[in-house]
């Protein structure tokens, strides 16, 4: 598909995915999706019927993860609005998401209900590359600023990834899948329990022959090469086991473990010159991140107050190697490995407590430690001196409260607040919602405000470009929306605006606060400065065009996200960004979905070898074509064929980083 095809194709089909709702809302009254009884643990820390939760959430269950087959997280999540997920190369490079226009680093991930990621990296983000899509029940994505209720970090809103529980009847499945550049796969889990105790344990495996992670299915670069970009090959496993124990009714045990590996090669492109590819058998990425949990809660009070404790600890260990990297002391040049591990770990105290008419409160204290320790050697290892580049920790005490009350049937209002505590600050950040259902027309009103903040992370207050004067970047966040029900529910309908002023924004370069050595001879430090402001809107629809035969799904988002100062797009965040997907079920046995994924215009940046500086850059509009399909064989067994930009588009999610050509994959699934 040429570029001037996809500009021409990307505009008209965003807006029909704006549209399409807006159609059938025209028809009748509003109801609401999400006034029935479904129940969410993540807007309020405990279970809540999604009716009475004023923010913006979506649900990504079971069934939807398992459908796509998807190879990792960050393409199961790229079709939920107000998300936008990058990756840097193939499916084992770096995936990160951004949550209505805020920073990769802004967008807390938790699993289970325990904060994940890196406490040794740059801002302390997931990489969502690492964790496979299996034995996952259900994903939780809340938007908007969320630090009343977990923290530093939830400024652009929270994703929790929530593992599979047993139940009574034993289960058990078994999955493999081949396809296109050498992929292979394979998942294994089991399940069970009895009236006292349950169990769920999934294994997975993942390699593939790859493509280079620099300049793949780029016309601009692999048009000028002399010889075939190589293969970036890459590897990824996964361990997941949960169990509980449940005594009587009042008392329950629950523990969880994950663990992660990635394991992927890259290269390095000079943009001044795309006929030099750096490609060297030290270009290699090696991550490996587990996570513990344990958890006890006791019922009082005939069941009006719960109480339990959780003890968490996760950690992550990150070795690379890097050609052109220097030592700390600026006199080693050449093949280094990088070395980092972060850890983090802590205990919940939560309190549930009924109010009856008055509703319930939650109450809460945290402490939480992060540590980062990290190496830089020349290779081959032992072959000269050790230096240690980071050897950190910081602690944080929080207390937290959340009241949630009803009004009557109608109306349900929620107000909380909670304070955090660090060695060098202190933050206070707070929350109120409000929902109000309309059952006459299935219409549920919301709205939400409320403020975010997160703390300087290890590596911007104690690496070389480091500052202990560093405050919490805040923001102020406000959505209003309606979630509606049509037709019998033939037609489910969502819509939000939504609005998000970040002050105090941490920023990498020259400042007064600079004052060491390697500061200046670096380039700069990381220092308060930045003002941005981010808002739009975000939609979504299901519509039964024919019954139980054909359903139609769309999303979109609109959103403007900009500097304050300089009045420039921030990196990687498309104005316009949506998905529109067919649902066929009218065979017997058969499943088919077409889905359209459309992005358009995004600003970048690169390094130019040149000019030795960051050039801005602006990325063009795309439009990707994948395709499903799935039969049912037996009551046991399914078959699966998945495709993937079936048109070869030509686009990036990062500059010079490549994507995937026209690919194809075949599997298979066996559940008794």
């Amino acid at each position: 598909m040429s570029m001037i095809l996809v500009r021409k194709a990307v505009r008209p089909a965003l807006l029909a995915c704006l549209l399409l709702p807006q159609a059938a809302l025209s028809q009748s009254q509003m109801p609401s999706a999400s006034s029935g009884n479904e129940i969410v643990v993540t807007p309020f820390r405990s279970e809540t019927s999604i009716g009475q939760v004023g923010s913006a959430v979506t649900v990504i269950k079971r069934e939807e993860i398992e459908k796509w087959g998807a190879q990792s997280l960050a393409d199961v999540l790229r079709a939920v609005p107000g998300v936008s997920v990058t990756q840097n190369g193939g499916p084992a490079g770096l995936a990160t998401l951004r949550l209505r226009g805020a920073e990769a680093r802004h967008s807390m991930v938790m699993l289970d209900g325990v904060r994940i990621g890196d406490p040794s990296s740059t801002g302390g983000e997931f990489d969502f590359s690492a964790l496979a899509a299996n034995d996952i029940e259900r994903i939780e994505i809340l938007r908007g600023p969320q630090s009343a209720l977990y923290g530093s970090e939830a400024m652009g809103g929270v994703v929790n990834i929530i593992t599979r529980k047993g139940k009574r009847d034993a289960k058990a499945s078994v999955s493999v899948e081949g396809g296109s550049y050498g992929t292979r796969a394979a998942t294994a889990s089991v399940s069970g329990g009895t009236s006292e105790t349950d169990y769920a344990l999934s294994v997975s495996g993942f390699s593939t022959d790859g493509f280079s992670n620099y300049g793949h299915n780029i016309p601009r670069i692999t048009r000028n090469l002399t010889a075939p970009l190589e293969k970036d090959p890459a590897e990824k496993a996964s361990l997941s086991a949960r169990v509980g124990w449940q005594p009587q009714e009042t008392i329950r045990l629950d523990a969880g473990i994950i663990a992660m590996m990635n394991n992927n090669h890259y290269d390095f492109g000079s943009d001044s010159n795309y006929l030099t590819v750096y490609d060297d058998p030290f270009n290699r990425t090696r991550n490996r991140t587990m996570q513990a949990w344990t958890k006890g809660s006791m019922d009082f009070m005939d069941g009006q107050w719960r109480s339990a404790v959780k003890l968490f600890a996760n950690r992550t260990d990150r070795l690379s190697g890097n050609v052109g990297y220097y030592s700390p002391d600026y006199s080693l040049f050449g093949a280094n490995a990088l070395d980092y591990r972060g850890e983090r770990y802590g205990i919940d105290w939560q309190n549930d407590v009924k109010l009856g008419a008055l509703g319930k409160m939650v109450l809460g204290a945290t402490t939480e430690t992060e540590t980062a320790y990290s190496t830089n050697e020349a290779l081959p290892r032992r072959s000269s001196t050790l230096y240690v580049t980071g050897d950190a920790s910081q602690s944080t005490q929080s207390v937290y409260a959340i009241h949630q009350i009803p009004l009557g049937d109608r109306l349900s209002l929620s107000l909380g607040g909670r304070v955090d505590h660090t060695e060098i600050n202190d933050f206070a950040t707070w929350r109120t919602t409000a929902a109000y259902l309309l059952p006459e027309t299935d219409t549920k009103l919301r709205a939400s405000v409320g403020t975010g903040a997160k703390s300087p992370s290890l590596y911007q207050r104690f690496s070389a470009y480091g500052s202990n004067l560093l405050q919490p970047e805040k923001n102020l966040g406000i959505d209003a929306g309606f979630d509606q029900d049509l037709f019998n529910k033939r037609v489910t309908a969502s819509f939000t605006w939504f609005d998000l002023r970040y002050d105090n924004l941490i920023n990498y370069g020259q400042s007064t606060t600079c004052t060491t050595f390697q500061n200046n001879t670096l380039g700069g430090c990381y220092f308060n400065v930045d003002r941005a402001h981010s808002y739009g809107f975000e939609q979504s629809m299901t519509v039964a065009l024919i019954p139980d035969q054909l359903q139609l799904k769309s999303s979109y988002t609109f959103q403007i996200a900009q500097d304050e100062a300089s009045h420039q797009a921030l990196l990687r965040r498309p104005q316009h960004q949506g998905m529109v997907s067919l649902v066929y079920t009218g065979f017997e046995r058969l499943e088919i979905e077409p889905r359209l994924y459309l992005v358009g215009h995004r600003a970048d940046s690169y390094w130019d070898d040149a000019s030795f500086s960051s050039i801005r850059t602006r990325l063009a509009p795309y439009a990707r074509f994948d395709l499903r399909s799935s039969y049912k064989i037996t009551e046991t067994v399914s078959a699966y064929i998945r495709a993937e930009n079936l048109t070869n588009a030509h686009y990036q999610d990062i500059y010079n980083y490549g994507i995937t050509g026209r690919a194809f994959y075949v599997g298979a699934k066996a559940t008794w």
